[in-house]
């Protein structure tokens, strides 16, 4: 019950974060017409691996075995196509948000990649553009959707990438059996 639970905890908040990439899709975009179709693609693929993420999350609650990550395999179809930015900070923040303070630090210095790599990205084509904004606040808005989406996804793979306990270890359960050091 405790991972239907998990599972649709984190289908909820996949889809939210497919939202929140939509709209800030639409506040960068040249040609802000989007279809129903990709929208909905969008938010259900973010929903589905959002579920995935909640299953794995489940897994390490009840001291599962971390082949149990392997659900989470499903997690780059969301970095596809222009998403490419965003999967350093996913991969590589996903992986170190868990760990000591060097995964930490190498974890940061990921999602900081995004919002770096899209500003350079687009730093000479600002200009060109017709946008109903300045190109600084374009800018900003587009650092800060990066950082933001580039931070929840690390923080979501985190479930699947980060150090797994041990089932006897994360259950309570004692085998009986001490180690003289």
């Amino acid at each position: 019950m405790r991972t239907a639970r998990y599972a649709a905890a984190g289908f909820a908040l996949g889809a939210g974060w497919g939202i929140l990439a939509r709209v800030w899709m639409r506040l960068i975009s040249r040609s802000p017409e989007f279809t129903w179709a990709g929208t909905l693609s969008i938010v259900l693929a973010a929903a589905v691996i959002g579920l995935a993420l909640g299953v794995v999350h489940a897994a390490r609650r009840r001291g599962g075995s971390p082949w149990w990550r392997a659900v989470a395999v499903i997690v780059p179809v969301m970095f596809l196509s222009p998403g490419i930015v965003l999967f350093p900070a996913a991969l590589v923040g996903g992986w170190g948000l868990r760990r000591g303070p060097v995964g930490r630090f190498v974890a940061v210095l990921a999602i900081l990649s995004a919002p770096v790599i899209l500003v350079a990205m687009s730093w000479q084509e600002v200009e060109s553009w017709v946008m109903p904004y300045t190109e600084n606040v374009y800018r900003l808005v587009l650092a800060t959707g990066g950082l933001v989406l580039g931070g929840t996804a690390a923080w979501g793979t985190s479930v699947a990438l980060g150090p797994w306990r041990r089932a006897s270890a994360a259950s309570g359960i004692h085998t009986g059996v001490t180690v003289a050091a």
